[in-house]
């Protein structure tokens, strides 16, 4: 692989330039503990990410659940913060507890990081998707 490495935004613009309205699919881990064996209910969960209307839209799916998490950039309010540092970009929701850190590898590929009360709830790399791919 002869990728160039890319991991500095200058800001919200040049951050939103990256995303390219395209979306990113790929997998990582999971860590959420459960109090009986085998104290974790699972390990590896699939993630699709998407800007759509002025929002970001992550879709985490599991072997038992899934998610869906928005990520607004419109309105915001004391409950939640967007930050735009030079290495990634983090969105905290107080009221609901979680956070995001997306942090670019390169031209085509993203970490995603979930945290929230319960553990990790997210932990990997994503890939752009080209094509008719990023439809389905």
């Amino acid at each position: 692989m002869n990728s160039v490495f890319y991991n500095y935004f200058s800001g919200r613009e040049e951050f939103l330039t990256y995303l390219k309205k395209d979306v990113f699919s790929g997998s990582g881990m999971i860590s959420t503990p459960v109090h009986k064996e085998p104290y974790f209910s699972e390990t590896t969960r699939k993630a699709k990410l998407e800007w759509k209307e002025d929002q970001i839209l992550i879709r985490l799916q599991g072997k038992v659940d899934s998610k869906s998490i928005r990520v607004p950039f419109s309105s915001q309010d004391s409950k939640s913060k967007l930050e735009f540092l030079p290495d990634y970009f983090g969105y905290k929701n107080l009221a609901e507890g979680f956070s995001i850190r997306i942090q670019p590898l390169d031209r085509e590929r993203i970490h995603l990081q979930i945290d929230s009360k319960i553990g990790l709830e997210f932990s990997g790399t994503l890939k752009r998707l080209s094509g008719w791919r990023k439809w389905f």
